[in-house]
């Protein structure tokens, strides 16, 4: 189970971090051109310091996952596509850091 922090930052001014309440995740593969949704879109928990969400690696097979965030802003919505990559290896003596 791995939490992965979530900043989101004010435009123009990137050394202010703000909490965002109408935020989403959600975790697929890629194959050729598809997206193949692993997980649909998911929340993003806020606590009193943070945005953040728990993922649970355990259930994952070996492949690459993509991680795309959904944020609504006022009356907008937007989606940042791959924000995060990560590698799921089967092979335990492999480490990527």
């Amino acid at each position: 189970i791995r939490e992965v922090v979530v900043d989101f930052r004010k435009k123009y001014d990137t050394g202010k971090k703000i909490m965002a309440d109408g935020a989403w995740y959600r975790l697929y593969v890629k194959d050729a051109s598809r997206e193949l949704t692993v997980i649909d879109w998911q929340p993003v928990e806020m606590s009193a310091e943070r945005n953040f969400f728990m993922l649970h690696t355990t259930d994952l097979i070996p492949n690459t996952y993509f991680i795309d965030v959904r944020v609504r802003n006022g009356r907008s919505v937007n989606t940042y596509k791959s924000t995060l990559t990560f590698n799921i290896v089967s092979d335990v003596t492999v480490r990527y850091e």
